[in-house]
């Protein structure tokens, strides 16, 4: 008499499917975690590039500003309202010493 077990190797099986079907729903779940930070990294990138911009406006402008205020029409405006006078011929001050260096000492 032969005796049939048809359920003798389903067990294996069934461990196998579940281990496959376990690796499959890791693997989706990490490729959507993946994909949501390389999204949010394409933000924070195009929303520090666009700070970035307003900050080299900001600059910019700021530059044109100093150079406007540096300017000889503004400088000699500044001069002439606290009196001060164009000197033709400055004396600068002089110090006769011999600089000294340490290597030859």
């Amino acid at each position: 008499m032969t005796i049939i077990q048809p359920n003798k190797n389903k067990p294996f099986w069934n461990k196998v499917l579940i281990a496959l079907g376990a690796a499959i729903m890791s693997a989706g779940i990490s490729i959507i975690i993946i994909y949501n930070q390389n999204v949010e990294f394409d933000h924070e990138a195009e929303r520090l590039n666009t700070e970035l911009q307003d900050l080299q406006t900001a600059d910019a402008e700021l530059k044109e500003k100093f150079f406007e205020l540096l300017s000889s029409n503004n400088l000699e405006k500044l001069a002439s309202e606290r009196q001060l006078i164009k000197e033709t011929k400055p004396r600068y001050l002089e110090v006769n010493q011999k600089w000294v260096f340490a290597s030859q000492q």
